[in-house]
């Protein structure tokens, strides 16, 4: 009987810190009926590392995810509350709190390290690079799955998308180019406006902050594209790049000139595909160099898990 007593006393002395550290968090919650933990019941991956429908899951003992409360439904932000996987479960030690009002949370899997935040703050202190693709690079975030928790509502099934946008090309050299089809260096840049090669990213909404440029440029000077020049028949894929997901000027598409044998040829894909770069989706951009300039095969858009869409799209 003794030993019982002591279980159930231990037992009220856990609820009742359990209850404080939320009460605290959801500070005037009184008012708004009982604080309940934050539950994660899993955890998938949007990417083209996904080989099964719905994302790849994360099971790994030890993962972790960084949890956010906005202020949305008048709760006092909570900031980067750590949740673990154990044996296929998550859990807190000191988890996010919610009552009867309608929040929103968010959440950030940071499997490379990269992500860090300012104090009470949802914008990175890291910045999106454009770059070229690196596995090592991507992180992801979940900004919509958690946007209607409450205390009835309170366990979350994340899906996450990477931060990134993914561009890549391929460029084939059509047999009328008469000469050496050497291609020294790419530039990207919007039609109209300038846009974002670095920057934070707000991860409540994902806006951008940042200094926004004219282009980007990428070298291939040292690439086989130049060193050796593009063969008819075989297209390059070499160029694989991740960019910050952005919207870009109203009406803007993006410009891709190349430089080839000395001399610079545009073309111009239009707003209709190109006027927002989405997080989470993998672009691929067929040019073909022509004996008069550049000729876009096609612009396939696709999450990197499975595509979604095409246009077959002609410029001189």
């Amino acid at each position: 009987m003794t030993h019982t007593r002591i279980n159930i006393g231990l037992l009220a002395l856990f609820s009742g810190l359990l209850c404080a550290s939320c009460s605290e968090d959801t500070a005037g919650s009184d008012s708004f009926g009982e604080s309940v933990p934050l539950g994660v019941s899993s955890l998938r991956l949007d990417s083209e590392l996904a080989t099964r429908a719905g994302g790849t899951p994360v099971i790994t003992d030890g993962a972790t995810i960084a949890v956010f409360l906005t202020n949305a439904g008048g709760y006092t932000p909570i900031y980067n509350k750590t949740y673990t996987c154990s044996g296929g479960n998550w859990s807190s030690t000191d988890p996010v709190c919610v009552d009867k009002r309608t929040g929103k949370a968010l959440a950030v899997y940071d499997i490379n390290g990269l992500v860090s935040f300012g104090t009470n703050s949802t914008i990175t202190t890291n910045t999106l690079q454009a770059q070229a693709y690196d596995e090592k690079k991507l992180w992801y975030y979940d900004n919509t799955t958690g946007a209607n928790v409450n205390s009835t509502n309170t366990v979350l099934a994340f899906s996450m998308k990477p931060a990134y946008s993914r561009l890549s090309f391929s460029i084939s050299r059509h047999a009328n180019y008469p000469l050496a089809c050497k291609v020294s260096q790419i530039v990207i840049k919007p039609s109209s406006g300038n846009f974002y090669t670095n920057a934070r990213v707000n991860i409540a909404d994902g806006s951008l902050t940042g200094t926004a440029v004219a282009n980007y440029t990428i070298n291939t000077s040292a690439m086989s594209m130049n060193t050796t020049g593009l063969i008819v028949g075989t297209p390059d894929t070499s160029i694989d790049q991740l960019f910050p997901a952005q919207t870009l000027a109203s009406g803007a598409g993006l410009t891709f000139t190349l430089t080839t044998d000395g001399k610079d040829y545009s073309v111009s894909v239009p707003a209709a595909t190109f006027n927002k770069i989405q997080a989470g989706v993998h672009y691929t951009v067929q040019l073909e160099i022509t004996g008069i300039g550049i000729v876009v095969g096609s612009v396939t858009t696709a999450d990197w898990a499975a595509s979604n869409s095409n246009i077959d799209s002609k410029f001189d």
